[in-house]
């Protein structure tokens, strides 16, 4: 959960820094309004303090606002934790954003609610989410409940939704240790999922950034969903050996089966 934080805040500031540099009037919801001040220094952005889950918050914060990008995650221990503060504050979102008339609905999913196990399995964008997802990490099932949530209400209500699933996001400023590539006991310990050989849907967290501005108002694209990957250049192997050459230390990395990750 906490890489996955780091990498919604540098695919947003990267955002934010793209918006603005076009002129657009930016305004930032967030719970911690002193940590986006720093994380967004000498950008001309407005600031609110609050959470997308309070309706009183979201009717000043959606004032004047034509597009909602929704970058927001939630952590916990509890599937509870993920109903009350991702899941349900998301549908608060949608509804506030549909009374406020927003011209488009910007989602940020995740391509961790596929199910990817089988290596000879393409994935596109009409690949249906794991259908077992009520029994895969919270995150992932989170993020998938939040989708078809929104889903529906394009359908019954016409909300103007665009989602994009970000492959594994790496780049400038984002932990080198992420767990899409494997599971990280500590910055140069990683267990692979698998053998480690598999090629791996990487993506630069610039280039999320730009598809995430470009959804801003390509037309006819309301109701569709976008997966955010570059080719598959490395596997997991080959991400810990430029890891290793770059940063000039040697990681213990072992290759384990999966079904015992999980089952752990």
């Amino acid at each position: 959960p906490h890489r996955r934080r780091r990498d919604g805040e540098q695919s947003g500031r990267r955002l934010v820094e793209r918006l603005a540099k076009r002129g657009l009037g930016v305004r930032v919801l967030s719970r911690n309004p002193a940590s986006a001040e720093i994380n967004l220094e000498g950008l001309a952005v407005e600031i609110m303090q609050g959470s997308h889950g309070d309706p009183a918050t979201l009717e000043t914060a959606l004032a004047g606002i034509e597009t909602v990008y929704h970058l927001a995650k939630a952590e916990g221990r509890r599937w509870q934790d993920y109903v009350e503060n991702d899941i349900e504050p998301t549908r608060m979102l949608a509804e506030a954003a549909l009374a406020h008339g927003v011209k488009r609905f910007i989602y940020t999913g995740t391509i961790d609610s596929y199910a990817s196990g089988n290596a000879a399995e393409d994935v596109t964008e009409d690949t249906d989410l794991d259908p077992n997802i009520a029994t895969r990490n919270h995150y992932a099932r989170s993020k998938a409940e939040c989708e078809a949530l929104l889903n529906g209400m394009h359908r019954d209500k016409r909300l103007p939704l665009v989602i994009l699933r970000p492959g594994i996001v790496i780049g400038m400023g984002s932990p080198p240790a992420h767990w899409g590539v494997g599971r990280f006991n500590s910055e140069t310990d990683v267990t692979y999922w698998g053998d480690g050989r598999n090629p791996l849907p990487l993506v630069l967290v610039e280039d999320v950034a730009d598809a995430l501005l470009r959804a801003l108002d390509v037309p006819g694209i309301e109701g569709r969903t976008f997966l955010l990957t570059d080719a598959s250049l490395m596997s997991a192997r080959d991400y810990v050996a430029a890891v290793e050459a770059r940063a000039g230390v040697r990681m213990t990395a072992r290759p384990a089966p999966v079904w015992k990750l999980f089952a752990a």
